[in-house]
């Protein structure tokens, strides 16, 4: 084309990233960063099982995928027997869990 101006366009690339997310309540959470597809990784300290999912992603809406878990302490198994104790005899018991 006789004269023709070349326009020029460039265009910017915008990374994606999603919110740090903040720690759980008796346990961690890892994050291998905070860009599209980084994942975050839940557990919990010793004594605490985790509710709910173990990892989250980072979204292309830089939002993370599902909800936040929480660490709940496990529960205390109890053997309840129904025998007296008499002249300072020892007793054993077992539970199955």
């Amino acid at each position: 084309m006789k004269n023709s101006q070349v326009l020029k366009v460039l265009l910017f690339c915008a990374a994606v990233m999603c919110e740090a997310l903040p720690g759980i309540a008796n346990g961690q959470v890892e994050l291998s960063g905070t860009f599209v597809s980084a994942t975050a990784t839940y557990t919990c300290d010793s004594g605490y099982i985790l509710e709910g999912g173990s990892r989250r992603r980072c979204q292309n809406n830089g939002k993370w995928t599902g909800t936040e878990p929480s660490c709940r302490s496990k529960p205390l198994w109890c053997c309840i027997c129904n025998q007296t104790f008499t002249n300072f005899a020892v007793h054993f018991y077992s539970c199955r869990l």
